[in-house]
């Protein structure tokens, strides 16, 4: 493996001798594409059913700092940068006529590591790669129930697509981000589990940045 990167490393830097660099900051928001969907994580036990639903995620925001590789039609991107979202779910446990409704409140303060290859052409680029994420901080506001366990997710991963144009030293970018993983399936009823998420935390970032 490590050869084979740099392998790559060597092939970017020796397509063209006159290749130019970007570097510098940004800042950006990324809206929630998706939808409350219910029935995430569903327990059936006699008398007793119980599921966990998706509610809402709220709007990203980020800020970082990006260097970026030019040759003559093509570019390497590395970024890093610091977002901040939260993800509100729904608990509901129905015992014989009475319903509960328990809200779960998830927040998350991550550091995003990305990288971005593609093509481009003057001043327009696009390009995809992956993206990871590390929590930083969650916090979790979510009252004991019963048989409900949560496993405290460390990194996260995602996949990009980039769309970006390039202003003299002002950058704008698109990025459509569509995670691994699924909502939900950090939580688990015990013994007792069946999973019918389809959605994942999907969203559209817009990054606005200043090269030097």
């Amino acid at each position: 493996m490590k050869k084979l990167m740099t392998f790559v490393v060597g092939i970017f830097f020796c397509l063209n001798v006159n290749a130019q660099w970007d570097y510098g900051i940004r800042i950006g928001f990324g809206i929630d594409l998706c939808k409350a969907e219910k029935n995430l994580i569903r327990k059936e036990n006699f008398n007793q059913l119980a599921s966990l639903d998706f509610m809402e995620k709220t709007n990203t925001y980020t800020a970082g700092l990006f260097v970026q590789r030019n040759f003559d039609y093509a570019f390497f991107q590395l970024g890093i940068d610091v977002s901040k979202n939260s993800i509100e779910y729904m608990m509901h446990n129905e015992i014989s006529d009475n319903v509960n409704e328990i809200s779960i409140q998830e927040e998350y303060l991550n550091i995003d590591f990305s990288a971005i290859v593609g093509g481009k052409f003057k001043h327009i680029y696009f390009g995809a790669g992956p993206l990871f994420s590390r929590h930083l901080n969650a916090e979790y506001e979510m009252p004991l129930i019963e048989n409900l366990s949560h496993y405290k997710k460390k990194v996260s991963a995602s996949s990009q697509m980039l769309f970006g144009l390039k202003l003299n030293h002002v950058i704008l970018e698109w990025r459509y981000i569509r995670s691994f993983s699924k909502f939900g399936d950090q939580y688990s009823f015990n013994n007792s589990l069946r999973k019918t998420a389809s959605q994942r935390a999907n969203e559209l970032r817009f990054t606005i940045g200043l090269s030097f």
